[in-house]
């Protein structure tokens, strides 16, 4: 499902705070467009109210490619230095989900953690070309893991 989230903004032109709707979660399938859009950094653009400066308000956002059974957590670049513990986090969320999911009988799908807009192109490139690369594979054995073992338990 598509969320939209409103988010306290300091405006990086004159530091005034305003409120600004920004798109938290992307559904390809209920909202194809919004994938172009996303791509082409037409989404979660605000303007301060005050100063009238727009940008993007680059922000953690759930990319959700259920027709191809792909969910991508995007992270913003500059916060590529909190990595590991972003990582280990995006993944404990990603494991609840996968929870929910496999409740619905909606398995095999596959899970990847990336920085910025070009690590998302390329990580999805990767998954619809049926080649995830390690990191990837990686991260969905990881998230998968604890639902594999209450499956096998429950037979």
């Amino acid at each position: 499902m598509t969320k939209i989230d409103s988010e306290n903004i300091k405006c990086i032109n004159c530091g005034h705070n305003f409120q600004a709707a920004v798109y938290t979660t992307i559904n390809t399938e209920t909202d194809p467009e919004l994938e172009s859009k996303y791509f082409n950094n037409e989404l979660n653009k605000a303007a301060c109210p005050k100063c009238k400066k727009e940008y993007t308000v680059d922000i953690v956002l759930l990319y959700n490619d259920m027709p191809n059974n792909t969910m991508i957590w995007v992270v913003p670049q500059m916060l590529q230095k909190e990595k590991d513990k972003i990582t280990r986090d995006l993944t404990d969320n990603f494991k609840k989900g996968a929870a929910i999911l496999s409740k619905l009988n909606k398995g095999n799908i596959t899970f990847d953690i990336v920085f910025g807009i070009d690590e998302l192109k390329e990580s999805l490139k990767a998954i619809r070309a049926g080649f995830p690369t390690e990191k990837i594979k990686a991260i969905t054995v990881n998230v998968l893991e604890n639902n594999l073992e209450g499956d096998a338990a429950k037979q």
